[in-house]
């Protein structure tokens, strides 16, 4: 998500006129939702007594993360926030250094500097995933540049992607290292260029018509990624632990039913507030 959300940024930065401009189209396509998504899962912690008006107040304004406080759970849209505000300076960094050889030399460093000088878990589980966001938008600047890679960089990348999913699920297996570490995902990214060469070929083989699923689905990440954490927490909390229901492959479907018809309420409500706005 964050690799994506860095790709789609560097295009969203060339639409505008400045940091400003940026800025407020940011607010205004994210913070609906947004409302509209953390009041449920207020409400819904509430109800299973998980929450109280104080952790409330500091998830909203994300000070429960920055701080380690008790009750944090909106780690990843306080960051990614955060990363919003970082963008067109990156941007900028990226202009000014030109070589590609440099802006992957800064993505390198900034990996090593957050692991070798943070050690803070509050803090390194968001900012080990700039380096992340930052390598989207490196890749946004070369697609938008419309700079091939040369037949052994392809044939690099594509040689990755299996390094990158076997390594993922190596470290999985001791899954809360792996989780604490970010050895569980940081490999996976070794995959996504080669994904990408990949996803680009099929398009050419079918007369684009893969463009059109993926921009689809493009168009309701926000939703799904809003909704698979709510109903996955719900299933966990409600149905796993407190009424003893043991999971199955058969409750998938249900599950994925109940995200998308969320997704269509979440959307179906933004849109009747816009409008309400608008009036």
């Amino acid at each position: 998500f964050y690799f994506a959300s860095g790709l789609g940024v560097w295009f969203s930065l060339g639409k505008c006129s400045g940091a400003a401009e940026f800025y407020k189209r940011r607010a205004i396509k994210i913070f609906p939702m947004y409302w509209c998504f953390i009041v449920l899962w207020l409400i819904f912690r509430f109800a299973i007594g998980e929450m109280t008006i104080p952790m409330a107040i500091g998830n909203v304004l994300g000070i429960q993360v920055l701080f380690g406080m008790e009750g944090a759970f909106n780690w990843y849209i306080t960051y990614l926030l955060f990363f919003y505000l970082l963008a067109p300076f990156i941007k900028k960094l990226y202009d000014f250094l030109k070589k590609d050889l440099l802006c992957l030399v800064c993505i390198g460093a900034a990996f090593a500097l957050l692991y070798i000088f943070c050690h803070v878990p509050q803090l390194t589980v968001g900012l080990s995933r700039l380096p992340v966001f930052a390598l989207g938008m490196y890749f946004g600047k070369r697609a938008e540049e419309r700079e091939r890679f040369s037949l052994p960089g392809q044939i690099i990348l594509l040689a990755l992607l299996p390094v990158g999913y076997a390594l993922a699920l190596y470290f999985g297996q001791d899954f809360l290292r792996g989780w604490d570490s970010g050895l569980l995902w940081y490999p996976v990214l070794l995959s996504v260029p080669g994904s990408c060469l990949l996803l680009s070929a099929l398009g050419k083989l079918w007369n684009e018509r893969p463009t059109g699923v993926f921009g689809f689905l493009g168009g309701w990440t926000m939703e799904l990624y809003y909704m698979h954490i709510f109903v996955l927490e719900i299933y966990q909390k409600v149905f796993t632990l407190r009424l003893g229901i043991p999971f199955s492959y058969l409750h998938l479907l249900p599950i994925a039913v109940t995200i998308l018809l969320g997704c269509l309420f979440l959307r179906k409500v933004v849109e009747w507030l816009r409008g309400c706005y608008n009036c």
